[in-house]
Parts: C-alpha cells; sequence; structure tokens
C-alpha cells in the first residue's frame, strides 16, 4: 500500500475491518471496509432486507436520479453474490446518496430494541416506531463503523453480541476498535474509556471535532421531526378497539367441523400431541427433534403442505438467541398499511394499524376488516380490504393463477390495500389450493409487478395449527393470520363438558404458544423481530418441483425435486374426497 506509505498522504479518520468470510468465500471484491461501512458480524435476515428493498422501490421517489437511474441503481444495490456485509453498505451508501440524515440512516436499519422499553424516552420511541414503517432491522449480530466523509460512527447490534470498546486521548484522537490494545497508547494519554452497550451508538463529527455518545445521537435524532404528533395522529393499534377480546370463534356446524378437520389433517393424534399440550400449558408441547417419518414427497399417509419445508438455523460464528433470556430485545410487533417513500419524512409515512403479534384472533380481525370496510365508519383506504376465496373446484394451477391476476387487477385499479385470503368456503363440492402456494405466488406476483409496497396479506385459514406452519406463512410474505379452524377446535375441546364455559384464557393461551413457537423459530435464525423475519424465506424444500419453488417460493432452496402442481391437485382431491364422503 504505497499510497497509505506517502508521507504527504494526510487524512483525518480511518475504518478498518479484518474480515474472516463466513457467509461468503474470501474474495476481493468483498474484501472490507467497503465505501460506506465495516462490519464485523452476520446479517442473519439479509434475505429478507434484499427481498424488502425490491418492495420499497416501488414507492421510492428520489430528487437526486430520475426515475430510469434508480432502476439502475437499485439492480446494483442487489448485485448478484454479494455478501451480507456488502449489501448492507449498498443500501446505507444509497441513503446517503439519496441525501437521508446520517444517524437517521444508520438507525433505521440498526435500531435500537425499542418495542420492549417501557423506560425509553417517549420522543424517542417515537421516533423508532415511526421508521418502523418503512424500515425493518437489519438483523443479527453486528458492530458496524460506518462514515459518509464527514461524520464517523459505530453502532452495536440490539443484542450487543459483537464488542465495540474506544479509547478517547487527550491529544484529541478516538479510537474504537473490538478490543483494547489494537495500538499502543499511553496510559497518561488516555482521557476516557469505555464500551458500547447493546443497540448504542456512538459518533464522531469530523467537522467540529465533536464526539457525540448514545445520547446525544438520541436527543438529535428525536428532535428531527415531530414523530410523536404524526404517530397519535395517524397510528392505531387494533387492541384499542376491542372490549373482550379472546371471546368468540367461528360458528361452524359440528359434521362440518369434523369434515373440515379431516381436510386440513387435524387428526386426534395432532389434537391429543400438539394442540391440547399448547391449551394446558400455553407452550408447544416438548418433543424429540427426531422424524423417522417417510419424507412428504414419498409417504402414503395424508401429509400437511407445510411437511415440504424444514428450518433453516444459525451456524459457523452465528449464535442463535435465547427467546425467553432476551425477550427484551424480541418483537412481534406487526404493522398493516403501505410501505411510502424512504427517502422523504412526513405524518403520512406513521399512518399505521399495529398489532401486537401476527396471529390473530376474531376480535382483532374484525377490527381490521371494519378499517377496510367502505361502509363502516372507520373506513380508512389506506386499508381497503377485499376477501379472495382460496378454493377451487377444478384445476388447481389455472385457478391459482387466475386467483392472483384477479387480486393484482384489484390492488393495481380499485385501491385494494388490504389482501385477505380466506380457505374458510372449503365444501363438499369445493377444495382449497393450498394457502402458502397461494401466499408464496401472490408475493412473487406482488413483487414483480412493483405493487408489494401498497399490500398487506391477511390468510383466514385451516391450515395453520402450530409454530411452524405460522412461520411458513410469514416467512413467504404474510402479514398476519387468523387461524380459525385452530381455534374453533380449541373451542371445542374446552366446552365439550360445559357449552357455555368461557373461551377467553384458552384462546389467549393457545395465541401465547404460538407467538413463543415463532420467537423460537425466529431465534434459531438469529433474528428478533417478526419484521425482519417477514419474507425471510429461509426453509429448505424437499419434494417440489423446481416450477412450484421458482414461481412461489423464490429465495427458498429446492434440495430434492419432486411433486408438480398436478401432482399436489391430486393429493387435494384425494384428501377432500377421504373428509367428505366418510
Amino acid at each position: 500500500y504505497k499510497d497509505l506509505q506517502d508521507e504527504d498522504f494526510k487524512i483525518s479518520f480511518c475504518l478498518f475491518h479484518q474480515r474472516f468470510s463466513t457467509n461468503t468465500l474470501p474474495q476481493w471484491k468483498l474484501a472490507q471496509p467497503f465505501r460506506s461501512i465495516a462490519h464485523n458480524g452476520e446479517i442473519n435476515s439479509v434475505e429478507a432486507n434484499r427481498f424488502n428493498v425490491l418492495t420499497k422501490s416501488g414507492s421510492i421517489k428520489s430528487e437526486v436520479f430520475t426515475d430510469n437511474e434508480l432502476q439502475r441503481i437499485l439492480k446494483i444495490i442487489l448485485q448478484d453474490s454479494m455478501s451480507d456485509s456488502a449489501s448492507l453498505d449498498n443500501f446505507f451508501e444509497f441513503l446517503q446518496a439519496n441525501g437521508v440524515d446520517f444517524f437517521k440512516s444508520a438507525r433505521a436499519v440498526l435500531p435500537a430494541p425499542w418495542q420492549n422499553a417501557p423506560h425509553m424516552d417517549p420522543e424517542l420511541r417515537a421516533f423508532y416506531e415511526y421508521t418502523s414503517t418503512c424500515f425493518e432491522a437489519w438483523d443479527g449480530p453486528a458492530a458496524v463503523s460506518m462514515t459518509n466523509g464527514r461524520f464517523i460512527g459505530c453502532v452495536l447490534d440490539r443484542n450487543g453480541l459483537r464488542p465495540s470498546k474506544y479509547i478517547i486521548t487527550k491529544d484529541k484522537k478516538l479510537l474504537i476498535t473490538s478490543e483494547y490494545g489494537v495500538l499502543d497508547i499511553q496510559e497518561d494519554n488516555i482521557l476516557e474509556r469505555g464500551r458500547l452497550q447493546s443497540g448504542e451508538m456512538m459518533g464522531l463529527d469530523l467537522k467540529s471535532g465533536k464526539v457525540l455518545k448514545s445520547n446525544d445521537i438520541d436527543n438529535y435524532l428525536k428532535a428531527k421531526e415531530p414523530y410523536n404528533e404524526w404517530l397519535s395522529e395517524n397510528m392505531s393499534y387494533l387492541q384499542e378497539y376491542i372490549d373482550s377480546p379472546f371471546s368468540t370463534v367461528e360458528e361452524i356446524d359440528k359434521d362440518e367441523l369434523e369434515a373440515k378437520q379431516r381436510y386440513f389433517n387435524i387428526t386426534h393424534e395432532v389434537i391429543d400431541q400438539i394442540i391440547e399440550p399448547m391449551l394446558k400449558d400455553g407452550k408447544e408441547a416438548t418433543g424429540s427433534m427426531g422424524d423417522d417419518t417417510p419424507l412428504a414427497a414419498f409417504s402414503k399417509q395424508q401429509r400437511n403442505f407445510s411437511d415440504f419445508f424444514k428450518q433453516k438455523f444459525a451456524q459457523v460464528t452465528n449464535p442463535p438467541i435465547d427467546p425467553i433470556r432476551e425477550k427484551v430485545v424480541m418483537s412481534l410487533n406487526t404493522g398493516f398499511g403501505e410501505i411510502r417513500n424512504i427517502l422523504v419524512d412526513d405524518a403520512e409515512h406513521a399512518k399505521r394499524l399495529k398489532s401486537a403479534s401476527p396471529i390473530l384472533v376474531k376480535e382483532n380481525l374484525a377490527v381490521l376488516l371494519e378499517f377496510g370496510d367502505e361502509k363502516n365508519p372507520k373506513f380508512d383506504p389506506s386499508y381497503k380490504a377485499k376477501s379472495y376465496s382460496t378454493t377451487f373446484k377444478q384445476d388447481m394451477k389455472n385457478s391459482l393463477e387466475s386467483l392472483i391476476d384477479s387480486i393484482i387487477s384489484d390492488v393495481r385499479e380499485n385501491g385494494i390495500r388490504t389482501i385477505v385470503l380466506d380457505d374458510r368456503d372449503v365444501n363438499f363440492e369445493r377444495k382449497s389450493i393450498p394457502m402458502l402456494m397461494v401466499v408464496g405466488r401472490l408475493n412473487t406476483r406482488l413483487l414483480d409487478e412493483k405493487l408489494r409496497h401498497l399490500t398487506s396479506i391477511v390468510t383466514i385459514t385451516g391450515e395453520v395449527f402450530d409454530a411452524h406452519m405460522s412461520a411458513l406463512m410469514l416467512g413467504f410474505g404474510a402479514t398476519a393470520i387468523y387461524p380459525y379452524l385452530l381455534l374453533k377446535t380449541v373451542a371445542n375441546l374446552v366446552r365439550k363438558n360445559n357449552p357455555n364455559a368461557d373461551l377467553t384464557d384458552s384462546i389467549k393461551k393457545m395465541r401465547t404458544a404460538l407467538n413463543g413457537g415463532l420467537l423460537k423459530i425466529m431465534s434459531k435464525m438469529g433474528i428478533c423481530t417478526i419484521a425482519s423475519y417477514r419474507n425471510s424465506t429461509l426453509f429448505d424444500i424437499i419434494g417440489l418441483d423446481a416450477q412450484i419453488i421458482n414461481e412461489c417460493f423464490h429465495g427458498a432452496r429446492g434440495l430434492l425435486k419432486g411433486l408438480t402442481y398436478k401432482d399436489i391437485e391430486t393429493r387435494v382431491e384425494k384428501y377432500h374426497f377421504e373428509a367428505y364422503n366418510k
């Protein structure tokens, strides 16, 4: 590095990172630091983050670049064969090039854990809740150093899983490193030493020479805009409109309920080993990790569509999280509404309906649909809703494409913003397209049509009765899930001996069990927030045809190719016949 050795070469700062390849093989183009950042750690949610960058691109309007230039730039941001750090660097640099504030950019992509922090300054919390409407955390263990030439900073992930220590010297030098001793500094020259805590940031204004501690940056950010006022005017939680949550379920007569349970594979074994333990303890039953049943593609028994998918888990230097011990950093906070232009700030960006969990019960689903109903006083065009049946009589593949085409048309031409996918009208004549297939295909098509940023996808389904099934729906794009058949099954169990028994405690326990299962699945990948897990496609697929994977589950890896659309339809017809002809 002869340029660095030249005596005439002078600098005001240095950003350095000695990188060990973990997620990619060593390559010169991936050597750090990049143009804006140096990143020690892993971005576990990077697949979701890359998908969400494409989603956001549908609403981006820049004062710096034309629309054509933006399209070329977005292809550069998401280059193939990039490391997770390189993707983060590109996105951060994109924000900087478009004039987004340096510290807002840093805290938008690497936020502090604000969701479960009741003692956080309300104004600061408002800043983070506001930014969460357009940004999700690039989640994972990380100490990220970054600069735009004027400021240089370092931010630590919400778990504090990478070290970051600092020394300020009397001769006005600031050194932030992963450990002490990187440079020899005389003890009598040290003015201050310390370390960043979980979720903290430290910076330096190179123009004024002022050191900015985490509190300084927080005070600056919360004062930038009237975030609290914007949220008060535009954001609502579904719970605010409910007097008696967890008290009602769907009305389904006995014969139809039993037929639906047979069709969706809620067997006596499922009730005994999965549903009743959740109902009793409010958490999933403990079970072994082994599975000696045949793969779903080869099985002669009725199998759930979710059985073709296997969860991924954190490996190498990438630690899973204990979601119980680390619950303060975990969050299932879910928002409904459009993703607006991330390059500007205004009150409209705060327009959101929120839920504490993506698992809905009948009461909060009803409130959500009231906001989307033009005949209801609560109606807001931002949440205009329409329900679409996912059932069919014949030709599953064409029925799927016809359904998706009609949804795309309604979003583009009729202002539909809350898409409700519903399989409740499965009956003697009608079968259902696997809900996960519909969600995956719709998510992909909305992205291709540059409409994904406008919509929220809600599933009303009998397919979901455990955490794995819930995680699949969310991992492939669903915003929220109403597991109506599971909740009705719970109600029947509770009211077996007392038809008037109160359901509140039982439904609450079931939702708590599903929430806990979701947190556990996320934590196995080292992801803390459901917003960073949604669209992550963190599953391996065993036994589905390449066409189905490419069209419905793009981003997931097919380990063993197998059943086609026609094969799946044949199975669905068999399950339907057996369920309704007992």
